[in-house]
Parts: C-alpha cells; structure tokens; sequence
C-alpha cells in the first residue's frame, strides 16, 4: 500500500511534467509557421520578375535559340556574351559560300552527303571547282541514261583476232571539265555504270593528264571489288557465279565453265582462295565472263587489261612496262603464241649465249613467260617476243629490254593469268 506523502509527490510531479510539455509545443509551432511564412515570401521575391529586359535563362545553351540565325551584330567590347553568335555559317544552307571558294584537292563538297558518297571518293590532285555544279552533274549521271544515242559500249566494234581496242580519237571533243570528278564521286553508289563510262573516256583520249590519272585511280578502286575480290554485284554483267559439285577442282571449273578463259590461278586469286585443293561442295566462286585482252602504249609505257564480252567491255588493270631499246619493241596486233606460257622457265641470252637454269633468281625474264605470235598467218613480225617479268625493277618505264614487254614480278603474275591462248589479243601502239 502506498503512503500518502508518495501518492502527493507523484501527482505533483506528473502536473510539473505536463506542464513542461504544455508549454514546449506552443512556441514549436509558431516557430514552424514563421519560417514557412518567410520561405513563401523568399520564393516569390525570388521569381517575379524586376521590370528589367534580361534574355531568358540557358538561351546560349538551348540548342533550338541558339541554331536559329541572328541579324543583330553580337557586342563586341562585352566580356561575355550572353548568346553564341552565328558566326559558323551552316554549310547546307550556304552554298554559294563553297562554291566561290574551290575545294581543296580531297575535299568532298557538301552536296555529295546527300548522294551518300564517302569522304575519300575524289582521288587526290583532283580539284573540285564548284560544289554546286557537281552536284547538277552528279544527278544527271545518277539519271536513267536517255534512250535516243545509242550507249558507247555498245557501239565499240567486237574484238576478236582481227580486230582491237578501237584508237584514241584526237578529234573527238573533250568532256566537261568536272565530268570525270562527278563520275569519281559516284563510284561507290553506282560502280558500275562509273566503270563503263570511265573506261570510254579514258579510251577517248581526251582526257586531261590530271582527269585521265583520277579516271585510272577510280577505275582501280572498282575493279578491287568488282573484280579483283569474292564480292559479286548482282548487275556486273563481267562476273557470275558457280557452286561447286562433287570432284570439281579449279582446273576442273575453268576448263569446262570457261573455255579459252583465264588461268585457273586468276579464279583462286579473285575468289581469296588459300588452298585450291580445298574446295567445298556448293562452294559459291566468282567466275569472270568474256575474255581478257592488253593494249601497250609504247609512248606512255603502259599497258592497260580489257576484259571484253560480246560489244561490251571494260578497263580492269594497268600496269607501267619496260620496252626494248632503240624503238625495238614491234608495234601490231599479236595473239598468245600456243604452247608458250611458262612459270619458272629456262632462257638463253641470244646475244651472248649466257644460259639461265629455271629457277635462277638471276635469269633476266623473271617467273612468268608469255610468248607471242602475230594475228596474221605467215607474218613473223612478234617471233621471239615476249611478255615477262624482270629482276631490274629498274628498267621498267625505261626502254632497256631486247624488245620483249617487261612487267614488275607482281604484275606479270596477273597478266599471266588473264591472258590466254587462243582468245587473248595483245595490241603494241606507238
């Protein structure tokens, strides 16, 4: 049982703490409703607006104010400014600007990313003169080509033992200054419209120094697809392709899907084939159509590949040449003398009865041996020429040979492979 002086102290003590409370909670709460009265009026004075003419906040970071064009003069003695100034032209809308000022020699013109050419698809040491003119003449080449003259390609006349690349033409009219560059930059989206039309100029001879060395450049670039790799364009008229059936080998494929065609080496090269006895079944190789013809400008030491099919043909390699001293080199039309391509061959030095074993690295014909023979029968104006390579990289682009037509090892070993008896021709021009 409690005392009653307990009972008395405790309920003293509850009241004294009560109180306490009491008198806790009414400061707290006008305490609260002060500093949420001076927040609100804080964040008022700190919004509305002072009456000055101020530019809205983040306008030189918005990108949609800061694209659009100002015509007022940005203030030059302010520290600073408050708005990017437009003082990068946007190139799209500013043509005039690069076509008054050529581009340089690698530059593409800004026209061309709506063609969706690639930055590089004009060869170096050709200058664009106007941007917009190149793009006018890039569409009309993109055109479908008119149908009232007929196509250049289709008016070349076949070429078969008789007959040969047709000549350069001096009197033909030159083409437009820009023509080859516009045909340069739409190398990559219409390839093979650019390689028929670039290999008629380049055959025109009318063409610049410059224009022709960017049409042969251009015309390199093609042809390392279209041709010299395993990729195939379904419209390339020059290839098509085959799957390989059970106990095809490449000698196999070329003697019976290509007779009179190239080497069965050149079908390994273009396809990337490591080993040729490793073919398998329903195997898709690329198979060229038509048949491989040179042309060697004496004059330019250079012979340049056709490869032709029907009225139809294209320009697919060039190579520079060594000639013979003294003018020796024959000019006409010859044809593969048969039996006489060889790899590795033996040679006696006719001057000075030297032999060379095969297999020499010495022997001055090199790896590869073509023998040639005149298209005429009894006309014996190309016995005892050839076309090889040679140990005197030196010599080639110098006339130093005994006549024959010289070729760096890497490019006779094509040329090799491309030119065939009996298809293959070999015109030799002043």
């Amino acid at each position: 049982m409690a005392l009653s002086s307990q009972t008395l102290n405790n309920g003293v003590r509850s009241q004294f703490m009560a109180s306490r409370r009491r008198r806790r909670k009414r400061p707290g709460r006008w305490l609260l409703g002060v500093v949420l009265l001076s927040l609100a009026a804080f964040t008022v004075w700190w919004v509305w607006p002072d009456g000055e003419a101020r530019p809205p906040a983040g306008a030189a970071n918005d990108p949609l104010v800061a694209a659009v064009p100002t015509t007022v003069a940005p203030d030059r003695n302010a520290a600073t400014p408050t708005t990017r100034p437009a003082a990068t032209p946007d190139r799209a809308t500013n043509p005039p600007a690069r076509a008054t000022n050529p581009t340089p020699a690698r530059a593409v013109p800004t026209e061309t990313t709506a063609l969706d050419a690639r930055t590089d698809a004009v060869p170096s040491g050709v200058a664009v003169a106007s941007s917009t003119r190149l793009a006018d003449e890039a569409r009309e080449v993109a055109a479908p080509p008119k149908a009232d003259p007929a196509p250049a390609a289709a008016a070349a006349p076949l070429l078969s033992a008789t007959e040969s690349i047709p000549a350069r033409d001096p009197a033909a009219a030159p083409p437009n200054r820009d023509e080859v560059a516009t045909l340069s930059v739409l190398a990559d989206r219409d390839p093979i419209r650019v390689r028929a039309e670039l290999t008629e100029l380049v055959v025109s001879g009318t063409l610049t120094p410059s224009q022709e060395r960017n049409a042969r450049e251009t015309l390199n670039r093609i042809n390392g697809r279209l041709l010299f790799s395993p990729h195939v364009q379904q419209d390339d008229p020059f290839v098509r392709t085959y799957s390989v059936q059970p106990g095809d080998s490449l000698e196999r494929i070329v003697r019976r899907e290509l007779a009179g065609g190239p080497d069965w080496r050149f079908i390994q090269r273009i396809n990337g084939i490591r080993n040729p006895r490793g073919l398998q079944i329903n195997q898709r190789l690329k198979l060229p159509v038509g048949s491989f013809h040179a042309v060697v400008d004496k004059s330019e030491f250079r012979m340049d590949l056709f490869l032709v099919d029907g009225g139809r043909r294209v320009l697919v390699a060039s190579y520079p040449v060594g000639l013979g001293e003294l003018n020796s080199t024959p000019e006409g039309v010859a044809k593969v003398r048969k039996g006489s391509k060889l790899i590795d061959p033996e040679w006696y030095n006719p001057r000075t009865n030297e032999y060379f074993a095969a297999g020499d690295p010495m022997n001055p014909i090199g790896e590869h041996w073509i023998g040639l023979s005149s298209v005429e029968s009894g006309d014996r104006l190309f016995d005892g020429y050839g076309i090889h390579g040679t140990v005197e990289p030196d010599s080639i682009g110098r006339s130093e040979s005994m006549g024959c037509v010289r070729l760096l090892p890497e490019h006779v070993a094509v040329v090799y492979e491309m030119l065939t008896e009996p298809n293959s021709t070999i015109e030799v021009r002043p």
